[in-house]
């Protein structure tokens, strides 16, 4: 291909679409998309919906006119959400295109005033954390080091109840549990459940374990 050529990459409903233009020419609307699969695959690092259930630690509300073309973005968030078997909570301003109706504004802020109102909870019972690469992997005390498969659906729902938290893993390999540098109040302490194995926190400070397909979690 000529040293000249230019690169396009459009960014259209959430998801990621690039095309290759010889002599600075840019494509038209609706043409072919040339790409390989790992430019997909690096592409769906910063795409979204691959990070949605992070929005399930804190208030989320989406808002589109009915007749914005970007609409779709939120459109395919509700399908995000709905994989995951939640409900975005998606406003729609009547006859609106790229500007809020009053109505919805008002109701927005109202929301947002009262979220930060309340504040994050100190003492939460359930936590999430999603990512595609180790550069995106803390929530609090919960660290994914490293994913079985790169660049692949990496995730931890993490649930606090009789004292304990109870962690379940997809697609994590190694993780690290910090009982020091927390925000909230009831990060664990002694022992926590990690895919049903029950693993004592050694160390005051960061606890590191590793996935072993012969042997489980293992401190490390």
């Amino acid at each position: 291909m000529a040293f000249g050529c230019a690169l396009l990459a459009a960014f259209r409903g959430g998801q990621s679409r690039c095309r290759l233009c010889q002599n600075g020419s840019l494509p038209k609307v609706g043409s072919p998309i040339l790409s390989t699969k790992y430019e997909q695959m690096l592409w769906s690092i910063y795409d979204v919906p691959g990070y949605t259930c992070n929005l399930f630690n804190l208030p989320v509300v989406a808002y589109s006119g009915e007749l914005d073309k970007q609409i779709q973005a939120a459109r395919v968030m509700e399908q995000a959400f709905a994989a995951e078997g939640r409900e975005l909570d998606h406003l729609i301003g009547p006859g609106m295109g790229h500007k809020y109706a009053d109505d919805s504004l008002a109701e927005i802020l109202q929301r947002m005033d009262q979220a930060v109102q309340q504040g994050q909870p100190t003492a939460p019972t359930e936590m999430w954390l999603q990512t595609k690469h180790p550069r995106y992997s803390q929530r609090d005390w919960l660290t994914l080091d490293g994913p079985v498969v790169q660049y692949s659906d990496t995730r931890a729902t993490a649930n606090w109840a009789d004292g304990t938290w109870r962690i379940q893993t997809k697609n994590v390999a190694r993780l690290t549990i910090d009982t020091k540098d927390t925000k909230t109040s009831n990060a664990p302490v002694n022992t926590v459940v990690i895919d049903g194995a029950e693993l004592a926190l050694a160390h005051p400070g960061a606890n590191h374990f590793e996935w072993l397909p012969e042997a489980g979690w293992l401190e490390v």
